[in-house]
C-alpha cells in the first residue's frame, strides 16, 4: 500500500513538471507556483491561455474545489476578468495584458471541500507580467531645440537630445543610442551616441546660414539587433545661430539727392538707403543716424524708418529759396548696439544734397511785430511811423497796405508806402488803450493769382502828457471833537509818472484860522482842527499840486462832531451833548430864508397893484401866500430835525443836521 501511494505521488509530480510548473508539497499547506505571463501575447491559440495550476495538499485526502479573488478577478463573471480558475486549480489568462499598464497581479486562492467549507487558510499568489520590447523611444520636445551665437568656438555644446522608453528599466529594452540620419553639410555638428549631446565642429556664421534642421534617431536595445528587436524613433532637431553685431551698417551710395519746397516743414523727398547684414529687427540691425556737418542753422533732423531701417530727413525750420537754393548735409549711420570685433567703414557716411523748390510766398513784415511811440493828445495827421513789408519772391512785386482792425478809428495808413498817420487826437486814458499801448492790425497784400496777404499786429505806445490835474479822492471825512486823530486826504491822478506825485498840499489862507494842513507822504495829507471851531459840516478848499506843477483847487468836506469813544469810525452823537451847526452856518441859513420871504412879499405887492391880470414871468408860476414866524424866542426851543443837502460836491451824500 505504501509503495502504491509513493508511485502515485511520483506520477503526479511528473505531470506538473511537464506543464512547466513544479509544485512543492508541504504537509497541510499549499504548493503554489511563481507564475509569469508575457505581455501582449498574440498567439494562434485562442484565449483563455493556461497559466499555472495550484494544489493544496489536502487534495490527497479529499476532492477539493478552488476559488480566487483579488486583482484582475471577477467573481461574478469569471470569464470577464483578467484571470480565472477552474475547480481543479488551473489558472487561465482571459485576454492580453500590458506590462506598461500593470507589472504584476496579486490574487488569493482558497480551497473548499464537498460541503463548500474552506479547508485551509487563503494563500497569496503573485503573477508577474514579463516585459517584451514593445515600446519605442519618445523624444522630449524641449530637447530638440538649440541655439548658439555666431562666432562661438568649435566644440561648443548646442543641445542635448533626450528620449525615454516605457519598457522595463535596467534592461536592454531601454538602453538608448542617438544618431544623425542625415549629417549636415561639411560635418558641421557632432553627436555623442550615448549622451545625445550635439556639439559644433567649426565656427558658425549667421550671415552664411542662420538655422539648421537635423534629422536624428533614438534606438533602444543599444542599437544592436542581436540583443532584441530594435525599435527606432525619428525626430527633427532645430539649431538656430544667434546674431552678434559683426557687420557694420553702410550706405549703398556715397551721394544722394533730395528736394523740398521752401517754407514746408516735414520730410525731404529723398531715397537714402543703407545695408546691414545682421539679423533684421534686432538692435544689431537697427540704425541710428546723425547729421555731422552741413546743417549750420539747425534746419534739419534725421530719424529712422522702423520698417526699412533707412533714414528720414525732415526740415524743422523753413527753408528760404531766395536765401539758399541748395543745402548739402553729411549723414552718419551707426547701430543701436556697439559693433563687436569690427569698426565702421568709410561707407558709414554719405552726402545728401537737398534742392529747395521755390513757392509763392505772402509779403513778409520786418520785424514780425512792430512798435511805435507817439505822445497822447497829438494833433491830427501826425505821422506815427512806417510799417515795413516786402515780397520775398524774385522778382518782388509791389505790396499794398491796409488797416484791418482799428478799435478807436484813430489811425490811417498809406496803401503804397505803409506810413501810419494819426487821424485824430489819441487819448492814453481811453478804454481802447491797455497798459499805455494801443494795438491795431495791418495787412500787406501782393497782387497775383491768387493775391497773397499777410497781417501784423502794430503796437502804438502812447506817451503820457500832464493833461490831468490831480484830484482828491472822496472819503467820508469826519473829525471827532476831543480826538487827536486827524482827517487823512488822498490825492489821485489819471496821468502816469513822472506827471504824478509826490504831491504837495496847501490851504487857502482864509481857512488857516481853524484848520492845519500837512503833507505826510507821496499822495497823502492830514487835516487837523485848530482852536474852537463850531461843529457841523465844514467845507475846506485845498490846493493839490503834482511834481510837474500842475495844480487844482479841490473842496474837502469835513463833518465836525462828538463821536462815541472819540473813534473816527463811530457815529455822531444825537443827544446829550450832540453837536449842531455853528453860528455862522445858522446865520447863513436865516439870511437865506429872510431873503426868500422878502422876495415873495415884493412879488405879492407887485401882483396886487395890477388892475388887470397880467401874464406872469415863465419862471414865476404863482404868488405865494405870506406867513410870519416869530424867531425872537429865548430859552431855547424843543429840538427838531431839519434835513438838508449841502451841494458842495456831486459825490457828497445828504447828511442829518441837528437844529439847536
Amino acid at each position: 500500500m505504501g509503495a502504491a501511494l509513493l508511485f502515485f505521488i511520483l506520477v503526479l509530480g511528473c505531470m506538473f513538471a511537464i506543464q512547466g510548473t513544479l509544485l512543492v508539497r508541504n504537509k497541510r499547506d499549499w504548493a503554489p507556483p511563481m507564475p509569469r505571463v508575457d505581455e501582449n501575447i498574440t498567439s494562434t491559440k485562442e484565449y483563455p491561455l493556461y497559466v499555472t495550476t495550484v494544489v493544496n495538499d489536502e487534495a490527497v485526502h479529499q476532492e477539493l474545489t478552488y476559488k480566487i479573488t483579488g486583482e484582475g478577478v471577477n467573481e461574478l463573471n469569471p470569464k470577464s476578468g483578467t484571470f480565472m480558475i477552474n475547480k481543479d486549480g488551473r489558472i487561465y489568462l482571459n485576454h492580453i495584458v500590458d506590462r506598461e499598464v500593470k507589472e504584476e497581479y496579486k490574487i488569493e486562492i482558497r480551497a473548499y471541500d464537498n460541503h463548500d467549507q474552506q479547508v485551509d487558510v487563503a494563500k497569496d499568489l503573485k503573477i508577474i507580467v514579463v516585459d517584451i520590447n514593445d515600446e519605442s523611444p519618445v523624444f522630449d520636445p524641449t530637447s530638440l531645440h538649440g541655439s548658439l551665437v555666431e562666432g562661438t568656438p568649435a566644440g561648443t555644446s548646442v543641445l542635448r537630445l533626450k528620449a525615454t522608453d516605457a519598457d522595463k528599466e535596467d534592461t536592454n529594452h531601454v538602453k538608448l543610442v542617438y544618431e544623425f540620419v542625415n549629417k549636415p553639410d561639411e560635418n558641421i555638428f557632432d553627436i555623442n551616441k550615448e549622451t545625445g549631446i550635439v556639439t559644433t565642429r567649426s565656427v558658425q556664421d549667421r550671415e552664411v546660414k542662420s538655422k539648421y534642421e537635423l534629422v536624428v534617431v533614438a534606438k533602444d536595445c543599444d542599437g544592436k539587433i542581436s540583443l532584441c528587436n530594435v525599435l527606432i524613433t525619428t525626430a527633427t532637431a532645430t539649431i538656430v545661430i544667434g546674431d552678434k553685431n559683426d557687420n557694420p551698417p553702410r550706405f549703398t551710395n556715397n551721394q544722394f539727392q533730395g528736394s523740398i519746397k521752401e517754407t514746408i516743414l516735414g520730410p525731404v523727398k529723398a531715397s537714402v538707403t543703407i545695408e546691414d547684414q545682421d539679423q533684421k529687427g534686432s538692435n544689431n540691425w537697427k540704425a541710428v543716424y546723425s547729421i555731422i556737418s552741413g546743417d549750420v542753422e539747425n534746419q534739419f533732423s534725421v530719424a529712422t524708418n522702423d520698417t526699412s531701417n533707412n533714414p528720414i530727413i525732415s526740415t524743422i525750420k523753413p527753408l528760404d529759396y531766395e536765401k539758399s537754393k541748395e543745402h548739402t548735409i553729411v549723414l552718419k549711420v551707426e547701430n543701436v548696439e556697439p559693433l563687436e570685433g569690427v569698426a565702421l567703414g568709410p561707407d558709414a557716411t554719405a552726402f545728401l544734397t537737398i534742392t529747395v523748390l521755390n513757392v509763392m510766398e505772402p509779403p513778409e513784415f520786418t520785424p514780425s511785430r512792430q512798435r511805435y511811440r507817439i505822445q497822447e493828445e497829438n494833433k491830427p495827421n501826425k505821422i506815427i511811423g512806417t510799417v515795413l513789408a516786402k515780397d520775398p519772391d524774385q522778382p518782388p512785386k509791389a505790396v499794398r497796405f491796409q488797416v484791418v482792425d482799428d478799435p478807436a478809428d484813430w489811425v490811417s495808413i498809406d496803401p503804397n508806402t505803409g506810413v501810419l498817420t494819426a487821424k485824430k487826437s489819441m487819448d492814453r486814458e481811453s478804454r481802447f488803450v491797455k497798459n499805455n499801448t494801443y494795438t491795431i492790425k495791418v495787412s500787406a497784400t501782393k497782387q497775383g493769382s491768387p493775391p497773397m496777404t499777410s497781417t501784423i499786429m502794430v503796437d502804438i505806445f502812447l506817451e503820457d502828457i500832464n493833461d490831468h490835474s490831480p484830484d482828491i479822492q472822496y472819503n467820508k471825512n469826519k473829525f471827532c471833537l476831543g480826538s487827536e486823530k486827524p482827517v487823512i486826504i488822498n490825492a489821485v491822478d489819471k496821468d502816469t509818472p513822472p506827471n504824478t506825485g509826490p504831491y504837495t498840499f496847501s490851504m487857502e489862507p482864509r481857512f488857516s484860522k481853524h484848520w492845519k494842513l500837512r503833507s505826510i507822504g507821496y499822495s497823502e495829507a492830514e487835516v487837523r482842527l485848530v482852536g474852537n471851531r463850531p461843529g457841523g459840516a465844514q467845507n475846506i478848499s485845498v490846493v493839490v499840486k503834482d511834481q510837474k506843477g500842475k495844480a487844482a483847487t479841490r473842496n474837502v468836506l469835513v463833518l465836525v462832531c462828538y463821536c462815541e469813544d472819540w473813534f473816527p469810525d463811530s457815529v455822531c452823537l444825537d443827544k446829550g451833548g450832540s453837536v449842531g451847526f455853528g453860528w455862522d452856518a445858522i446865520a447863513a441859513i436865516c439870511f437865506s430864508l429872510f431873503a426868500l420871504l422878502l422876495f415873495g412879499l415884493l412879488c405879492c405887492v407887485f401882483c396886487c397893484k395890477k388892475k388887470k391880470v397880467q401874464t406872469r414871468p415863465p419862471w414865476y408860476p404863482s404868488c405865494p401866500n405870506g406867513s410870519t414866524v416869530d424867531y425872537n424866542t429865548e430859552g431855547g426851543r424843543e429840538v427838531g430835525d431839519v434835513k438838508m443837502t449841502v451841494p458842495l460836491n456831486d459825490n457828497l451824500q445828504p447828511f442829518h443836521l441837528i437844529k439847536a
